[in-house]
Formats: C-alpha cells, structure tokens, sequence
C-alpha cells in the first residue's frame, strides 16, 4: 500500500497520490466509512470522465504511496463524510468538481483548486511568451 499505514487512514483523513494519468498532477480523496475484504479503507475522490464516488482504497491510490494531507478529528470526519455523500455522482468537471475542489469543498467550504489555479498561470505565461515571441 505504500508509505501509509492502514492504521493511519481512520475516517476523514485527506489523502492525496500522483496521478497515474497526469503525473505533475495529484489525485485527492478523503476516507469514508467501511473498508474492503482487505482491511483497506474505502476513499470518496471524483477522476476524469467519472463523478464523484466511494471506491476501494486501490483503486484510488491506483497502488501508489499515498500522502496524508490532513487528518480530521470525528466529528469533522462525520460533517465531511456527510458533506461528500450529498454530492454522490457529482460529474467531474475541471474548472468546477475535480478531485481537490470537491475535497476542498468538503473539509474547508471553499471549492478552490491550487493545482487548477497554477496550470491557468502557466497556459497563460506560455501565451505571453508565444505572443511576444512572434512579435
């Protein structure tokens, strides 16, 4: 399972793992409630052309090592649980419902994306620098 323990991955613990599709980019997801014939946990987490979901915590981490980004006390795990359950089936959108916003949402009330926010700056950096270099 990689560098995190089972033990580690109570409910509401806020996973993040790189991307087997784009690998600058990581995958987030928060653990639920139950767990597989393994003992692993269950993950809710959105992926491209899917929506928002609780899968097997493999099929999140896609075998990778997974690193916790935040561990949440019971009660919050409870809210944000909650919180992802009333979305279930939330088509993935990029600039709306992917992985880290819907996450983010979730845990902080604010849908925002570092990730999404870094890759405009760049697209629009290398537009600055095709304009200028064709000038």
């Amino acid at each position: 399972m990689g560098a995190v323990s089972v033990e580690q991955l109570k409910p509401g613990t806020v996973l993040r793992v790189r991307s087997t599709r784009m690998p600058a980019v990581m995958h987030w997801g928060v653990v639920g409630y139950g767990s597989d014939f393994r003992g692993y946990p269950l993950v809710w987490h959105s992926q491209k052309s899917d929506s928002l979901r609780c899968t097997e915590f493999e099929e999140f981490s896609s075998g990778q090592s997974c690193e916790i980004v935040q561990t949440l006390d019971a009660y919050q795990a409870m809210r944000v649980i909650r919180r992802l359950e009333s979305k279930r089936g939330l088509p993935w959108h990029l600039t709306q419902a992917n992985c880290e916003m819907v996450v983010r949402w979730a845990v902080e009330d604010k849908a925002v994306s570092g990730q999404l926010a870094i890759g405009v700056l760049a697209a629009l950096f290398l537009v600055v620098v095709a304009v200028g270099a064709a000038s």
